[in-house]
């Protein structure tokens, strides 16, 4: 018996926190280094099942068994948890108790006589105890010291110091993963570990239930479960007082750093578990043997070091541990039809206790908890057979490959990643979901009052991962089906899934589908509930807000599923497609995610020329083009061949839908005549017709389809007329001039600076933009009469600041202010202060004339080696002359930059015509009628930009397709190089001239007299149409018709330019036509 003085001391030492045994322990182990040894290592690591106050010999490693536990064994799987009838103290020493009485048991002689100027001089006595997981003894009393308990509710009852089946398993699989990574005598592989320890733990808890160190709560039999539905306490808890003391009705638990490896190549405690122990609470303990946790009985095996213990059972072999994870796989889950209903649980007491209609709710709850307890099992099969999958690609140590895998290395990655990533996301969302559910069972059983709270809860959390699982859902399956046609191996993979025991004979990509059809029976199960509950009842809120959730999410899903699906069919679509002619291929990127299909159907042509038949076609309309496709002989569907390896031929160039024109369906229907039996119903008497058309080949008549009936016809009326509204126009136009230019305007009114000019209507010929004063963005617009200039957007401000005959080019010098104007072969560069009048600068004294005589044809300004560089050309009979020269500069009064005038650095000659001059970084670029050369002052050659190096069938192809086009000149692309542009088309080629990003070629619908790059788009413009393309993809995104257009830019090969480009155009005005000035604006 113990005295008042230990009372008085147990009651201080258990105010101790173990934040602060820790902190202590740290001091100790430190003057423990310090310290000189007094004895041997073997003695300071004692046993735990020493004894306190004397020597003892240690216990062998694997004790033998008495007679008396060998018939109490249990059998778990491949692992023996050995256990004797009575609870017996002398049948195993367990680790000691921290008792503050004095025992034989105890490993703490000191403890006893500590006093409170040493409040834990005991716990450097714990420090590295040897620890041996294979006694249940010794599991028991870690267990009471590190298991977290807390107040639980089952039945409306609170129990202090309680815990759930899931806490105590999960508690201990931890225990037995870290002893087996830090115990020299386990080599497990990580990847099976995992299972292999929650297994034991199973076998574990099932043991110290039946020998009542864990029970349940309320005393009700129930088999221990990795759920939340249980609600156990330990033995020692419940015959204990301190739960009735204000702060003792709970205890938190520790889960890491339990174990280090003692220099005696035993598993001891380290120190946060010593300093935990030190709650340990009275009382016997459990005893028995978990076999397959038991050291090697080699005295030697411990000191080697890999496979050279000769003991098969050793369990560094991985034979014990390995055995049970495979033994104690995943059984097949019970069957709904042996699942019970609430009535068949609860007894009949508590049945015909409650109103019809309530027992009606409970089994259709019931019915809820069960069915959501299934499909979370499902998701877990799905997560198995995914690792299997990863397990035959694992490598073996004979094979760096196994020879059976379905797929391996990224493959293997994009194949789990597309088909069961989903389901890992999804999975922990249901998993928490039925816990909660449990919970509820628990605390409200066996009649429970409210569930829609918990269903809402459930629904707001799981939102994104559902939806997202449900609108991957047709990919993954395409995904799964594709890879099982092409790869046998997989094939075999999902044929061994369906015989699994647990999967019910049912294929993989019926629990692939059960997510999206479950989330639709949420709706039915929650509206059953709602018919069975009293209209009084709080809960019918919740529920009804819970459907309402639910159906939300199921019309988002949905609507995602709808465009996966026309991914997935414009992807098969894509793959489907060849051109039987070189000419007639065009990328039409039909994987971008803009790509949508509007509508598909079949189609045909009468018979023409030589042919006797009709000619079955399949028309598909796109919001981007309109292919008309044959399908190969070979490849008929109703031949049997599969869809996926189905071939579509392109029977002419596709039409985009820009440029897509239609008609013709109120035309009169046609007999079927010899239409062939083999591709028309035998029904169908006439055939509807309709017609489309290209708009820009005017010299080609339309094309005329049919279709078997007016139906049909009304939904390809219905496609086609709609078609314009799914393809908004991605630039729209800003006019810059309105009524200038037009015949009505009064010279009065137009002329500012020279009213005695005589008056003609102009002819625009050029156009360029800069930032004036106060950031003031101008523009000014050149023409056969002279200059104008007013502010961007805004056509009553235009003023003619200029008047002179025959200009054809400007442009402005910012950084010198200087506005140069090409007229009548005259190059002059003016100030734009005398132009623009702002205040703030000093007219100038003259023009400046570049050049001698009237022999400039056109000019360039750019940047060369960081240098202004002023280019112009001399055109003669033969050849061109081109000169370039650099600005002359002096400073002024006002300290500002002023040009004095140009100076010529260097000349060459091109043969025999120059068309256009661009300035690059490091040269110039000169463009001929046929090709375009570099020109670079290093070399002091024109070098031919173009190189055909590449071995590359297409790219030549193309090149003696342009070769008789005319070049309209090069712009650089920071991504893809430069943009070669021709009449016909564009291409980019690298700096050296080999050309690269052949997926994205341009091809115009028509041939073009100009091209600008600009907004990350390429303007190719001719005298009756401009074309939009997307200069990253090629792809035609606007055409605008109309009459004498004409592009208004200069070539500036470095870098985009800064505004929109502008063109010009015949617009109607009144009774005729005038030119107006317009921008393109991108759309914000």
């Amino acid at each position: 018996m113990s005295g008042p003085a230990d009372a008085a001391r147990r009651e201080s030492a258990s105010s101790v926190s173990i934040d602060a045994l820790v902190d202590e322990i740290d001091q100790v182990m430190d003057d423990m280094r310090d310290a000189p040894p007094s004895m041997s290592d073997a003695s300071r690591s004692s046993s735990i099942c020493s004894g306190a106050g004397r020597r003892r010999r240690p216990l062998p490693q694997t004790p033998p068994l008495p007679p008396a536990w060998q018939s109490h064994s249990m059998q778990t799987g491949s692992s023996t948890v050995m256990s004797p009838a009575p609870m017996r103290r002398d049948a195993e020493r367990p680790w000691p108790s921290v008792s503050r009485q004095s025992s034989i048991d105890s490993v703490l002689p000191a403890y006893t006589q500590r006093t409170e100027a040493e409040p834990h001089a005991h716990v450097s006595s714990l420090i590295g105890t040897s620890v041996d997981l294979s006694r249940l003894s010794q599991v028991s009393q870690l267990l009471s010291c590190i298991l977290e308990r807390k107040p639980l509710i089952k039945g409306s009852v609170v129990y202090p110091l309680s815990f759930t089946g899931r806490t105590l398993i999960e508690t201990l699989t931890s225990m037995i993963t870290q002893y087996a990574q830090v115990s020299p005598c386990f080599e497990l592989d990580p990847t099976a570990l995992e299972g292999t320890a929650h297994q034991l733990a199973l076998s574990m808890a099932h043991s110290l239930k039946t020998q009542l160190y864990v029970h349940e709560a309320d005393w009700e039999e129930q088999d221990i479960t990795n759920d939340l539905g249980g609600v156990y306490m330990l033995s020692t808890d419940s015959l204990s007082t301190k739960k009735d003391v204000p702060g003792q009705d709970a205890v938190h638990g520790i889960h890491t750093q339990l174990f280090v490896v003692s220099q005696d190549i035993h598993v001891a405690l380290s120190a946060t578990a010593a300093a935990a122990c030190m709650t340990a609470a009275e009382g016997e303990r459990p005893t028995g043997i978990i076999s397959p946790l038991t050291h090697c009985y080699s005295p030697t095996c411990a000191l080697t070091h890999g496979q050279g213990c000769y003991s098969p059972s050793c369990p560094r072999q991985n034979a014990a541990l390995a055995q049970v994870h495979v033994s104690q796989e995943m059984e097949p889950g019970e069957s709904l039809s042996a699942a019970k209903a609430w009535v068949e649980i609860f007894p009949q007491s508590v049945v015909s206790s409650l109103p019809r209609e309530e027992v009606k709710r409970q089994n259709a709850i019931h019915e809820f908890i069960q069915k959501e307890e299934a499909f979370l099992r499902d998701l877990q099969l799905l997560t198995l057979f995914c690792s299997k999958l990863q397990a035959l690609a694992a490598p073996t140590p004979t094979l760096a490959l196994p020879p059976d895998a379905p797929l391996t290395g990224e493959a293997l990655t994009s194949f789990v990643e597309d088909v069961f990533g989903p389901v890992f996301t999804l999975l922990p969302r249901i998993a928490q979901f039925v816990d909660h559910m449990h919970e509820r069972q628990r605390e409200q059983g066996p009649v429970i009052q409210c569930m829609g709270d918990v269903v809402t809860r459930a629904a707001l959390d799981w939102r994104t991962e559902y939806v997202s699982y449900v609108t991957h859902y047709p990919a993954a399956l395409a995904h799964l089906k594709a890879e099982c046609e092409s790869n046998a191996r997989m094939q075999r993979f999902v044929d061994d899934c369906r015989r699994y025991p647990a999967a019910g004979r049912h294929p993989l990509d019926n629990f692939l589908f059960r997510p999206p059809a479950r989330l639709q029976r949420y709706h039915l199960h929650l509206e059953s509930i709602l018919k069975h509950t009293s209209e009084y009842s709080d809960d019918r809120d919740a529920l009804q807000l819970a459907i309402e959730v639910l159906d939300e999410q199921c019309l988002v899903a949905q609507s995602g599923v709808e465009a996966t699906e026309a991914r997935l069919d414009m992807r098969a679509l894509a793959n489907q497609l060849t051109a039987k002619r070189l000419d007639d291929y065009i990328d039409m990127n039909l994987l971008d995610a803009r790509h949508q299909l509007l509508h598909r159907s079949r189609v045909f042509r009468r018979p023409d020329n030589f042919e006797f038949e009709w000619t079955q076609l399949e028309a598909i309309l796109t919001n981007q083009f309109l292919v008309l496709v044959k399908p190969r002989a070979h490849d008929d569907p109703e031949a049997g061949a599969p869809s996926s390896r189905r071939k579509l031929v392109l029977s002419r160039k596709p039409i985009p839908v820009v440029c897509l024109g239609s008609g013709g369906f109120d035309l009169a229907p046609t007999g079927r005549g010899s239409i062939s039996r083999h591709w028309m119903p035998t029904n169908v008497s006439e055939m509807y017709p309709f017609q489309v058309w290209h708009k820009l080949h005017t010299n080609q008549s339309p094309i005329t389809l049919y279709v078997c009936t007016r139906d049909e016809r009304e939904e390809w009326r219905r496609a086609l007329e709609t078609l314009p509204l799914t393809s908004p126009h991605t630039f729209v136009r800003t006019d810059l001039s309105g009524d200038v230019f037009s015949a009505r305007a009064e010279p009065s009114e137009t002329y500012a600076l020279v009213k005695d000019a005589p008056w003609a209507r102009p002819d625009v010929t050029c156009a360029t933009t800069w930032l004036w004063r106060d950031r003031v963005l101008l523009v000014a617009i050149g023409t056969t009469e002279g200059i104008w200039m007013g502010r961007y957007g805004d056509p009553p401000t235009l003023r003619k600041v200029l008047h002179m005959k025959g200009v054809t080019q400007c442009a402005v010098l910012q950084e010198y202010r200087r506005f140069l104007v090409l007229a009548d072969k005259s190059l002059i560069a003016y100030d734009l202060e005398a132009l623009v009048p702002s205040g703030q600068g000093t007219l100038s004294a003259a023009p400046m004339r570049i050049g001698s005589g009237r022999d400039v044809h056109f000019f360039s300004y750019g940047h060369v080696h960081a240098t202004p560089m002023l280019v112009y050309a001399k055109r003669k009979t033969t050849e061109t002359s081109v000169r370039l020269l650099t600005p002359q500069t002096s400073l002024d009064s006002a300290g500002q930059t002023m040009l004095t005038g140009f100076q010529l650095v260097h000349k060459f000659y091109v043969y025999p015509e120059a068309l256009q001059i661009q300035c690059v970084r490091d040269g110039v670029l000169v463009s001929t009628p046929r090709t375009v050369y570099t020109y670079r002052f290093t070399s002091h050659m024109l070098v031919p930009l173009l190189s055909l190096r590449q071995n590359d069938e297409r790219a030549h192809a193309l090149v003696r397709q342009w070769e008789a086009g005319v070049v309209l000149g090069v712009f650089h692309d920071a991504e893809r190089g430069w943009l070669m542009c021709y009449d016909r088309g564009a291409f980019f080629v690298d700096e050296h001239g080999t050309m690269v990003h052949m997926e994205c070629t341009f091809q115009w619908e028509k041939a073009v007299d100009s091209v600008v790059l600009a907004d990350q788009h390429v303007f190719a413009c001719s005298s009756t149409h401009v074309e939009v393309h997307e200069a990253r993809t090629g792809r035609l995104v606007q055409l605008h018709e109309g009459q004498d257009i004409q592009m208004l830019v200069h070539n500036d090969t470095e870098h985009a330019l800064g505004t929109p480009p502008i063109l010009v155009e015949r617009v109607p005005f009144g009774t005729t036509q005038v030119q107006r000035v317009v921008a393109y604006q991108q759309r914000s």
